[in-house]
């Protein structure tokens, strides 16, 4: 089952921020309809500066799942999953990147 992105730009930053203006932002852009159902988020940077790491919280509204990514290009994108809690079937999690570090 094919889901829309839900995509949040974090406000928030812990280490500055580009000087092209360009923040990573993250979405929700697909899902796995298993016993373990399973979320795939998608980190987006669209900064001439690279990321030596960015995380990732995934809110499902009561809980919080946490991805971290690690050296991510300029002008780049990563993918990677989160298990959903149990009880979160039908529910809209939303994406948003906490915190990043440019090289």
């Amino acid at each position: 089952m094919k889901r829309p992105a839900y995509t949040t730009r974090s406000p928030r930053s812990s280490a500055g921020r580009a000087e092209d203006g360009a923040h990573p932002g993250a979405s929700v852009v697909g899902a796995s309809e298993t016993v373990e159902r399973r979320e795939v988020v998608e980190l987006s940077n669209p900064s001439d500066v690279g990321l030596s790491s960015a995380t990732i919280d995934v809110d499902y509204g009561g809980t919080t799942r946490r991805l971290e990514f690690r050296h991510v290009p300029a002008d780049g994108e990563r993918r990677g999953t989160v298990t959903c809690p149990a009880g979160s079937a039908g529910s809209d999690p939303s994406a948003s990147v906490t915190s990043w570090i440019e090289v």
